[in-house]
């Protein structure tokens, strides 16, 4: 395990990679950390700064410098501001004479070069001697290279008590089969599922969150490494539901313990973020605006990988989308808030730029095999709702769908069905067999929620589509929506059971005002959405839509719809 966390380690890139694991690494240690890294500058020299009693009773200031990888002569003293020695230069002369803490005058200092990797023999004397020279009463050095962190965090993350031999046979296998994601992602999900397996005090649910959050990043860093991070992906979204389910009773607490919670759960979601924006950008944003482009490089001869795996691709690109909108919508107001959210803007307009992209160079997109690609769809539509007044890109989506899926139920081709074997997909649909058509289209949420995007937005012929499509093929067909129930909280981020609640038989042969009147009532009528506990932060209940296949809630369409009206009761007013 040592080995595996020291190539880890050396393979972090400094800011929010090593930098992170430090400081959980402290806090785990027992010490206060008072100093934490800012975007864009340093504490003069200082990335991270703590305080506390290590090995004895004494208590004693840590001052960190960080660098990523192996220490060498350039990066010790070299040309650029970012060299360690100007770092510890600037800690020994500015930091600890001019900024130093009230509180902490007078205490024993310890200033730590932290590295990833190791130290270059080449440069081995030249920092022993500035150690030796700078070295006080008060002031001392120490060297946290990758040997170092590495033993640190088996003995403070992986002991045998927080982390059994099992458990790491789980992340050992889950690391060996990153070449088949899906089975790297499967000893992922059981390595969660035992860190979280027993209800625990804030004590122990912090220690479990950080083991969490050190097990995906080392994950990830190996992912990376092999340029595929699917397995990371996946992993990731499942570590951001496990930590929102037991860690969502310690919002609102005050106490030092649920701080530290909620910012364990932040650094998960930070590193999902990158993740999802890596894998997106370098697999999709250059895809994307090319014809067909995106289909090729699927590198299936099979139209059936080649259109799950593009309704795939467009439910990930609108989740991350939307995380993006809701962090944009959710930072403060300060200079440094204001322009991380300038950043974050122009990147939600390329999500929106690559999805306009993605669904007019890859027509495949234009006929959902199946009928849970209304998950997809759902959060596609949703995103280009919020995001942009111009919804003229979603009609003509929507139109070709409900286009297509028609010509395909004339033609007896691939029209949208329930079934979610691969296998069974591959022989679909069975020819000239009404019986067979019947079984597979017995229910459906896909037209519902067309029919409720399109009621919202006005789009009338699309409406009326969907409703001649029922009377002609699917008068059989239950269309139904979901709604989440009770029992949706205790359920929903870890997929453990069923729950929610089924509207059948939704009246698709009303008028859109009505259609919108009655489904919208059930939304007041079963008011459960508001007792979901991440009903503030909603990207959550969507990133469970779609990795657990859990239908959209119809309360984002609802809030959307009086929104539009508020807006224009707003403008016919003035």
């Amino acid at each position: 395990m040592r080995l595996i966390l020291k190539e880890y380690l050396s393979s972090l890139r400094e800011r929010n990679e090593l930098d992170a694991i430090l400081q959980d690494l402290l806090s785990q240690m027992g010490l206060d950390v008072f100093i934490r890294p800012s975007p864009g500058h340093k504490e003069f020299g200082v990335d991270i700064a703590a305080v506390g009693a290590v090995k004895d009773d004494i208590e004693r200031v840590y001052l960190f410098s960080v660098k990523a990888g192996d220490l060498d002569g350039r990066d010790w003293d070299g040309d650029s501001n970012q060299a360690l020695r100007q770092s510890l230069n600037e800690i020994k002369d500015v930091f600890i004479p001019t900024f130093m803490p009230s509180e902490h005058e007078g205490k024993p200092i310890v200033i730590c070069s932290c590295y990833g990797g190791d130290l270059k023999r080449s440069i081995s004397a030249n920092v022993s001697q500035y150690e030796k020279q700078n070295t006080s009463e008060n002031i001392s050095y120490s060297r946290w290279d990758g040997e170092k962190l590495s033993s640190l965090i088996e003995q403070h993350f992986l002991r045998e008590d927080l982390l059994p031999k099992e458990f790491r046979g789980l992340l050992r296998k889950s690391l060996a089969l990153l070449d088949e994601p899906e089975s790297s992602y499967h000893f992922f999900k059981e390595l969660v599922s035992l860190i979280f397996s027993k209800k625990a005090k804030p004590k122990d649910d912090l220690k479990s969150l950080r083991q969490l959050n050190i097990c995906l990043r080392i994950l990830y860093s190996w992912c990376r490494e092999q340029g595929n991070v699917e397995s990371a992906y996946l992993s990731s979204e499942l570590a951001i539901l496990h930590s929102w389910e037991y860690a969502k009773k310690y919002r609102g607490d005050k106490k030092k313990a649920s701080n530290l919670i909620l910012e364990s759960i932040g650094s998960i979601h930070e590193l999902y973020q990158r993740i999802s924006s890596e894998l997106i950008e370098n697999k999709v944003f250059k895809k994307a605006s090319t014809l067909y482009s995106l289909s090729f490089e699927i590198n299936s001869s099979n139209p059936l990988d080649i259109n799950l795996k593009l309704f795939d691709i467009l439910g990930r690109v609108s989740l991350s989308g939307l995380w993006s909108y809701w962090f944009i919508n959710h930072l403060y107001s300060d200079d440094e808030t204001k322009e991380q959210a300038t950043k974050m803007y122009a990147e939600l307009q390329s999500y929106r730029k690559t999805l306009i992209s993605l669904i007019a160079n890859n027509p495949l997109l234009f006929t959902p095999y199946k009928d849970d690609h209304a998950i997809d769809i759902a959060l596609t539509a949703w995103f280009l709702s919020v995001t942009g007044e111009d919804v003229n890109d979603l009609h003509n989506w929507l139109f070709n769908i409900v286009d297509y899926t028609e010509y395909l139920f004339i033609s007896d081709g691939r029209y949208p069905c329930s079934l979610n074997s691969y296998h069974e997909l591959l022989n679909h649909p069975i020819k000239d067999s009404p019986k067979y058509l019947h079984k597979v289209t017995a229910g459906s949420i896909l037209y519902p929620y067309i029919s409720l995007i399109a009621a919202v937005h006005g789009f009338d012929d699309i409406y009326d589509k969907v409703k001649s499509l029922k009377q002609k093929y699917l008068d059989h067909t239950n269309f139904q929506i979901w709604y989440p129930s009770k029992s949706t909280e205790d359920k929903l981020y870890t997929n453990k059971g069923n729950h929610g609640l089924t509207f059948s038989d939704v009246p698709i042969d009303q008028s859109p005002e009505e259609y919108l009147k009655t489904i919208f009532k059930e939304c007041e009528h079963f008011n459960f959405f508001e007792e979901i506990s991440a009903s503030y932060c909603w990207p959550i209940i969507l990133t469970a839509c779609r990795h657990h296949r859990i239908p959209v809630p119809i309360d984002f369409f609802y809030d959307l719809y009086n929104k539009q009206n508020n807006e224009s009761n707003k403008s016919g007013n003035e």
